[in-house]
């Protein structure tokens, strides 16, 4: 059973990279989010965009479970997310992987920098029709120097592999 957890977290910004200085409050449906995982996150944030998190809520994207290096989550293909063959949109698959990473990324930047996407790919390997439930894992797979690589697996409810997305951000120092 999905519970709602209230998120308050501030993200703040060398003033000469933008001079300003967020505070949300975000209210997240997660089914498996304890304490511990809560306080992993430190001081920054589950998500690091409202705009972004709206867009994942209108296509239904709900999250299952998180850590601050993993989130799983699912979305069920409704006709207004798939392309003309009745199949998820392949812009579908790469916008909510990106939105996995976007919110995991923060968790895991050292104090004073920020991150950029430089590069990402996807490969497809199954259309997921209409009606299907996708099940989306993202995970940190290399977290060194001043790099971080994402990989996202999305799977058809009958466990086949429909995409698989690789992301890798730079971490720059702030004021950069």
């Amino acid at each position: 059973m999905a519970s709602e957890h209230a998120i308050k977290f501030t993200r703040e910004r060398d003033s000469k990279q933008a001079g300003w200085q967020a505070n949300m409050i975000a209210i997240i449906s997660l089914c498996h989010l304890s304490k511990k995982s809560i306080g992993s996150f430190g001081r920054t944030a589950l998500m690091s965009n409202a705009k972004l998190w709206s867009f994942a809520n209108r296509a239904g994207l709900e999250i299952t479970e998180t850590t601050s290096e993993r989130a799983v989550a699912r979305i069920k293909i409704r006709k207004e997310l798939c392309n003309r063959s009745n199949t998820a949109s392949g812009g579908l698959i790469m916008a909510l992987a990106d939105e996995l990473v976007n919110m995991l990324t923060p968790a895991n930047l050292p104090n004073g920098t920020y991150a950029t996407t430089i590069d990402s790919n996807t490969n497809f390997t199954a259309p997921i029709p209409e009606g299907v439930i996708a099940h989306i894992e993202c995970s940190l797979i290399y977290n060194e120097q001043n790099r971080m690589v994402w990989q996202t697996k999305i799977t058809r409810a009958d466990g086949r592999l429909a995409a698989i997305v690789s992301q890798t951000q730079l971490i720059n120092p702030a004021g950069r």
